[in-house]
């Protein structure tokens, strides 16, 4: 074989080579394959994002299960306190309706950072746990790593936009004059900030809420506030029949048990979300915006696994837990549903285990993982890597699941480490006693963190040293 001949044969094999590489994405100064999808967005001439409006840009999705390239869109920032944080939450807006991921067809999506959420887990585990207990038209997710302008961002959750339409909540559009058309409202304690009370929300019974869809007349909006007064009048009856006669009692069982398991810190201030649909009741769900929960809100009734949270803090399932025949519908869904629930957990989490380069890549980009972020508890400043984050979120909503059982079915011995996310990795959170033991098993040796105020105080005291 001449040189000429060995140099092409050479040429051509580097050439199938590289058909091999699965998404080879550059993070610093070193290479790593991704196994999970790719978005880069292109904004031309590299135009600043904000909230205020959408700035047109350019969408490339690089996957074996969404290919897209160079779709026409927009983007701007969402969330409240998110905003404000180093890596942005965005919405992306498509001139045309576009389907994802096969997750349906439609123009506007969401891009969670879970900045907030350590364990960037929290919001995907709750929804798997939600669909799992038929939670009604539960927000479907997809990781994947973004890009704009070339830079890499992270790794990010894309979701559905909570919003009517076939494929997202599939309730009948607004076409009647009068009061029975359907609607999505938010409970939302910011509503009094951006907009004109009877005209952008309303409140009831102690709680501002906006209309989420559709776009609502001050008159559309008296008669939404009408029906929600006319449902409040019937929980506060003590009448079962009226109350079973305006609410489709059914959902609010299932989104309770997931507000309950992952003790959401926001659920009675916002991202509570209710719907009428065309059997003309009102709807719990779908759920949404779990990154503060699951023992990841400095404050301590919303961090204790050992206690009921939503029973308490939320206004509606505290009200319709007063009911006998709520709290028997809540312990039959528990009974029937809590192997489906820890196997939707392991489900999550096997995901998780082979996609963990990605997740820890975003630590590489973000390395925030031994610093304070804000409304997290200091105790968590304890655990070093990705991994920890994920089996300390495990271990608490096996305590959480533990407290459910007991409270609603009667079970009264726990069920310790019954999900668990590494096999090297053992959370032990069920066992009894003051203190957590976290066992890792590759390393010989036993790691113990103490609750309560001796681990605060370590926390804060090793805080304040590395900002010496």
């Amino acid at each position: 074989m001449s040189q000429d001949t060995l140099r092409i044969v050479l040429v051509l094999a580097f050439a199938a080579s590289l058909s091999l590489v699965i998404s080879t994405i550059e993070f610093g100064d070193h290479d790593d394959e991704s196994s999970l999808p790719c978005m880069y967005i292109d904004i031309p001439g590299k135009e600043a994002v904000s909230k205020d409006a959408y700035v047109s840009c350019r969408i490339t999705v690089d996957s074996e299960d969404c290919s897209l390239s160079d779709a026409d869109a927009g983007i701007k920032g969402r969330g409240n306190s998110t905003w404000g944080l180093p890596k942005k939450p965005y919405n992306i807006k498509f001139d045309k309706k576009t389907d994802l991921f096969e997750i349906g067809s439609a123009k506007t999506w969401v891009l969670l950072a879970n900045y907030l959420d350590k364990s960037m887990v929290r919001n995907f585990l709750s929804y798997t746990v939600a669909e799992a207990l038929g939670s009604e038209y539960t927000t479907a997710t997809q990781f994947v790593n973004l890009f704009i302008n070339g830079e890499y961002q992270g790794l990010y959750l894309l979701t559905e936009k909570i919003q009517i339409g076939e494929e997202r909540v599939d309730i009948a559009e607004s076409d009647d004059e009068d009061n029975n058309f359907s609607f999505i409202v938010e409970m939302d304690s910011h509503a009094f900030k951006d907009g004109a009370e009877g005209v952008d929300y309303f409140s009831v019974n102690g709680r501002d809420y906006s209309i989420k869809d559709p776009d609502c007349t001050p008159e559309q909006v008296g008669m939404v506030k009408a029906f929600m007064e006319e449902a409040w009048d019937a929980i506060g009856s003590g009448d079962w029949r009226r109350v079973d006669g305006i609410l489709n009692v059914d959902s609010f069982v299932s989104t309770y048990i997931v507000e309950e398991l992952f003790h959401d810190a926001d659920v009675d201030l916002t991202s509570f979300y209710l719907f009428r649909g065309p059997d003309e009741k009102l709807h719990s769900g779908p759920i949404w915006d779990f990154d503060l929960c699951a023992g990841n809100y400095n404050a301590t009734r919303a961090n204790d696994p050992d206690r009921l949270y939503a029973a308490e803090k939320s206004i509606w399932y505290s009200s319709l837990l007063r009911y006998d025949e709520f709290r028997g519908m809540v312990s039959d869904k528990l009974s029937e549903s809590k192997t489906m629930i820890t196997q939707a957990l392991d489900r999550g989490l096997q995901y998780l285990d082979m996609n963990e380069g990605d997740f820890v890549r975003n630590f590489e980009r973000w390395p925030i993982l031994d610093r304070h972020v804000t409304m997290n508890p200091f105790t968590l400043m304890l655990l070093d890597t990705w991994q920890e984050h994920v089996d300390y979120t495990v271990s608490w909503l096996n305590r959480s699941l533990d407290t459910l059982l007991r409270e609603y079915c009667q079970e009264r011995e726990p069920r310790s480490a019954r999900v668990t996310f590494r096999r090297d990795y053992i959370g032990l959170g069920s066992s009894p006693g003051d203190e957590e033991v976290l066992r890792h098993q590759d390393a010989g040796r036993h790691r113990r963190v103490p609750e309560g105020k001796q681990m605060l105080r370590r926390a804060r005291r090793e805080h304040n040293q590395s900002e010496l």
